[in-house]
Parts: C-alpha cells; structure tokens; sequence
C-alpha cells in the first residue's frame, strides 16, 4: 500500500521560489482517466495556494496561483499567462535567436542555460537593444525569477568588458564567442526538444529549469555538512529533486570544483524496484 502512494510529482513554486512536492495517489490516476488531474498544495510563510495541472505521466502541465479556490475542469494550456514577462518572445523565436537551424539553436540555448544554472554569467551581444532584450527577458523569465548573471552589451562594448570566464554569445552574427565553463548541455537541450512539441512549451521548460537551478543550489548548500556517504535516493528527497536528475546535479558540481560524487552512494534496492 505504502508503495502506491509514495508516487509524487514535483514542481516549482515561483511564489516561494522552491521546490514543491505533491503526492499522487492511485485515487489521482484514476481520476485523470489518461488525462489531467489537479494537486492543490498550500504552503509556505506567508501562506499561499498553488493548484497544479498534472498528466498520467504526472508531468506537471500548468500552475495556478488562486487568491480564492478555483479549479479548471476543462483545462487548455493557457500561452499568454505562461509568457516569461513583458517584452518577452515566444520559445521558437528564441531558439531562432540562437542559431539558424533549430538543432543549432537548441545546443547553443542549451548550453547557455547550463551556465546560468551554473552561476555562471552569460553575456550576449547586440548593437540593436530592443532586439537583444526581448532575447535576455525571456532567457531569463525561463528560470523562474530567481537571480542570475545574465547582461546584454552592444559589439562596441566587448573590448572594455572584463569577460574571463564567462559564456558570451553574438545574437546577432550568432555564434558562440566564448563558451565559459565546461559541461555536457544535453539534458536541457532535450528539455528545450521537448518543450517545443507542447502547447505551452515555455511554462514547461521554465518549470523543469526552475526545479534543477533551485535543487543545485540545495545541493552545493546540503553537501557541505554531508560528513559521511548518502544514499542517492535519500539526497534527491533532501534537495527535492528526481532520483534520475541526481547524476546531472553532480555532474555539474564537479565542473565547478565541488566533490561530490564519492559521497554519494547508489541505493541499489530503490532502483530495482524502479526499473520493475
């Protein structure tokens, strides 16, 4: 019994900025009939109510803040609210912006969001201003409001910048100029894949990126105090994250210096009975 209901869905919280978790019960499932069901979860200080739209596959599709309860029950995704802020693009436009096919623009957005999520700060250059920021508001919307390096410059400034280390990319001859810090971009490039195929792709991506960019920060904070070995399973519930994404998380830590990765052990029984 206790196996079918320890089901959860996670999801980003952009009114508390964290991570939350919601517990799907077989009563969820049956309820969705292959389509969507909806969580309700209030939390928080001051206290607030979110209500999540969630699949079969308990893929978080929307997310409503209510002031006062009021659940959709014929849910369509809705494109002009989940728009990552004003004067922001739609996500084909953005990945556009970042190459001329869209597998190029895909890996070049790909990396320069791993950078962000890094800590990293990412530059981007454009001598038309309206044009650059509509491409830094969105980029930036995409990770949920929570605080990153990411400036926009003009060519004429590149030479007075003190760009060492950071990821610098050319909007306008599109084209990488400097990568920044080393790491394998491909799970949020396949975020990006996936997120183009769906209705409102931006919500989606800005959820998933939101959910790892707050998650790496609890694990460069709870890693720290970590004196022995942790299981990978009681780490990902630690740091609110799924057990699949903890591989990525270390990955990138260790890019960054932090060793993490030997104290961090397999739970062997836990992924048997997942892959059951």
């Amino acid at each position: 019994m206790a196996e079918k209901s320890s089901r959860q869905a996670l999801v980003f919280c952009e009114r508390c900025q964290q991570n939350i978790t919601l517990t799907v019960t077989d009563d969820d499932l049956k309820r969705s009939q292959g389509g969507i069901f909806t969580l309700l979860s209030v939390h928080g200080d001051p206290q607030h109510a979110l209500v999540a739209y969630i699949d079969s596959r308990l893929m978080v599709r929307d997310v409503e803040y209510p002031a006062s309860l009021h659940i959709r029950a014929d849910f369509a995704p809705q494109p002009a609210r989940t728009q990552a802020g004003e004067g922001a693009i739609a996500l084909t436009s953005l990945v556009d912006a970042f190459g001329p096919k869209r597998k190029d623009g895909m890996k070049a957005l790909a990396h320069c969001v791993a950078q962000l999520i890094l800590g990293n700060t990412v530059v981007l250059v454009h001598d038309d201003k309206v044009v650059g920021s509509s491409v830094q508001v969105t980029l930036k919307g995409l990770l949920g409001g929570q605080n990153v390096s990411l400036r926009l410059i003009a060519h004429s400034e590149v030479a007075g910048q003190d760009l060492a280390g950071a990821c610098v990319f050319d909007l306008q001859q599109v084209r990488m100029m400097q990568s920044g810090r080393v790491l394998d971009a491909k799970h949020f490039e396949q975020l990006i894949k996936e997120a183009l195929e769906e209705d409102n792709g931006l919500f989606r991506l800005r959820n998933n990126l939101s959910k790892v960019f707050y998650s790496y920060g609890q694990l460069k904070e709870i890693m720290p105090r970590v004196r022995d070995k942790i299981l990978d399973t009681a780490l990902a519930k630690e740091i609110s994250i799924e057990l699949s994404l903890i591989p990525l998380l270390l990955e990138m830590a260790e890019s960054q210096g932090y060793d993490f990765k030997r104290r961090v052990e397999k739970d062997a029984l836990a992924h048997a009975i997942r892959s059951i």
